[in-house]
């Protein structure tokens, strides 16, 4: 029983640190773009405040939905199950979406394309959670004066996107 308690509490301490990485992703770029705002914002042109604005409304949504996960992550044992909406999505606006929520990285994320349009299909909404947790990810592992790359490359049947840190 001790191993048994043992590895309940390890799992424990696994999700509480994933659950704070998750929740941590989202408020990066609230953070960011709020600064920005309340430092400069009678600077920065109307287009640029409205982007500002659109990501942090974003990125509060995101939050809402981490916590609306959470709770359902509290019911499993009631039956509930995690709500997948998937969508035929253009990859390359996801791409755009996840690296918009680091608007402080901006001048050191170099973003490589495909020059067609590539549609996928996934849930748009986890899809750019999850690039959005490597490019967080890639920011703590790399010198402030180092770039972080997200490429997306193409195979005959796939597609790939590739978050490289220089760390």
């Amino acid at each position: 029983d001790e191993t048994r308690e043992r590895r309940v509490e390890r799992m424990k301490t696994d999700f509480v640190a994933t659950i704070s990485h998750e929740l941590r992703t989202p408020i990066t770029p609230i953070k960011g773009y709020a600064h920005l705002l309340a430092s400069r914002g009678d600077r920065v042109t109307p287009e640029k405040r409205q982007q500002a604005l659109q990501v942090i409304a974003d990125r509060a949504d995101h939050l809402a939905r981490l916590v609306d996960d959470l709770v359902l992550a509290s019911k499993v044992s009631d039956g509930a199950r995690l709500k997948v909406e998937m969508g035929e999505e253009d990859l390359a606006d996801v791409v755009r979406q996840a690296v918009s929520s680091f608007p402080a990285l901006a001048p050191r994320i170099r973003v490589d394309l495909p020059d067609r349009t590539v549609r996928v299909q996934c849930d748009r909404v986890r899809a750019v959670q999850c690039l959005s947790n490597l490019i967080g990810n890639a920011e703590k592992y790399t010198p402030a004066d180092s770039p972080l790359e997200v490429r997306v490359a193409l195979t005959a049947m796939h597609a790939h996107i590739h978050v490289r840190d220089h760390g």
